[in-house]
């Protein structure tokens, strides 16, 4: 089905107890890989458009130290507990706006550690409008569609939406080369669960420009190589994949004050007809 707005940021997504990783018979286990706080810009390409730019994607992260946080959506407080050695928290929002300047799309979201607290996001552009809230409470999924009432399920761990599960799957070393996972989804839209097949598909040894702006405000170009992730339904009907281009673990993007960096750069998203392509990150 053709896409006509940016919807790669959809679906909402379950880390589950039945994670199966691809390297033995034990999970990864992961490590913060952002800094203290990051800013990337994406145009929105569409092919069905003759490669025509339909919009500007900003994605926002802000590391959390511990303590009570909200977000403007859902009128309740979000506790992050995990410290900063064990990933600590995060906050990442994101805007999608039109070359007219009309906002497209808008969401934000809390991670604890690598589990999510709680996500929103809203979607306007032509025929396709929802706003949709979703919280885990630590044993339930909590999720309500405009204004309909709350609807909750049980799942066996947190949830993370799109935008952070592109960020916690950057918390993999393995994606260089061998990540293997799925994952089940529930859908804040109906509750619906499905399973969500993530796994690298290749490697790009040939240089990928990243453009980053640097501790100084400079614009710094540097060619690097990626792996590339696929993620799929792996049930039927299984649909289109999308895939993720991250620059390797040997590139890294240092914070204020050197104790802090951004790794596995998210530089290229490919949905459907849709092209998610990295303009410039900034890091601090």
């Amino acid at each position: 089905m053709k896409k006509s707005i940016p919807v790669v940021l959809i679906v909402l997504v379950a880390l589950t107890a039945t994670l199966l990783a691809g390297c033995g018979n034990s999970a990864p286990t992961p490590g913060t890989a952002w800094a203290n706080s990051e800013v990337f810009t994406y145009t929105v390409k569409d092919a069905d458009r003759d490669n025509a730019q339909i919009a500007t994607m900003t994605v926002t992260t802000e590391r959390l130290s511990a303590g009570t946080y909200r977000i403007g959506a859902i009128d309740r407080d979000f506790t992050v507990s995990s410290t900063q050695s064990q990933g600590g928290g995060l906050r990442v929002k994101t805007s999608a706006v039109a070359p007219d300047g009309t906002v497209l799309m808008e969401s934000e979201s809390l991670l604890n550690g690598f589990t999510a607290l709680a996500s929103y996001k809203k979607v306007a552009n032509g025929d396709v409008n929802y706003e949709t809230r979703a919280y885990y409470d630590g044993k339930n999924y909590h999720y309500q569609s405009g204004s309909a009432e709350w609807q909750s399920v049980k799942i066996k761990s947190g949830f993370l939406d799109n935008e952070l599960l592109y960020m916690v799957l950057r918390c993999y070393s393995e994606i260089d080369s061998a990540y293997s996972a799925t994952y089940n989804i529930p859908n804040p839209l109906n509750g619906v669960v499905e399973k969500i097949a993530v796994s690298v598909v290749g490697t790009e040894q040939s240089s990928y420009t990243v453009k980053y702006i640097d501790l100084e405000d400079k614009e710094v170009e540097a060619a690097k190589p990626v792996t590339v992730l696929s993620l799929s339904k792996s049930e039927s009907p299984v649909g289109t994949s999308i895939g993720v281009w991250y620059t390797k673990s040997d590139f890294a993007l240092p914070g204020v004050g050197g104790k802090t960096a951004s790794y596995h750069i998210p530089v290229k998203i490919v949905e459907n007809n849709l092209t998610y392509e990295l303009v410039t990150v900034k890091i601090r």
